[in-house]
């Protein structure tokens, strides 16, 4: 809100400022500057490029589940709803998972639980 305010007031005082006078006054024929101009054309679209690049990575990479992620695949004509509880997973420690890293980070944690070597070992 603050820079729609700065842009709108500093619109409104160069329309002010450089207002026409009197109906016969124009105004000199101004000569561009084609660097200038290039310039400030290419380098807003590099850096909206970059911002899109940069935005398209982390979607794709929020998108892509991980390597060692159980997938569940469900066929039929009737839907139902499927909850978290119903999902199977290990319960290790405080630790609830259905992946890989998940045994290995629980197995971590608790070295010294046999319950956790044990698992892992189950499910490599």
């Amino acid at each position: 809100l603050f820079f729609v305010l700065l842009v709108t007031v500093l619109v409104i005082l160069a329309a002010y400022k450089y207002r026409r006078r009197s109906p016969t006054e124009i105004g000199s024929r101004v000569e561009g500057h084609l660097v200038l101009e290039i310039g400030w054309t290419v380098i807003p679209l590099f850096i909206a490029l970059g911002m899109f690049a940069w935005g398209a990575v982390v979607y794709v990479d929020f998108r892509t589940p991980p390597k060692d992620t159980l997938d569940i695949v469900v066929f039929g004509n009737d839907a139902w709803t499927v909850e978290i509880k119903d999902l199977p997973y290990l319960q290790v420690g405080p630790y609830h998972t259905n992946t890989v890293a998940g045994l290995e980070l629980a197995r971590l944690e608790f070295a010294g639980l046999e319950f956790a070597n044990s698992l892992t070992k189950l499910y490599r």
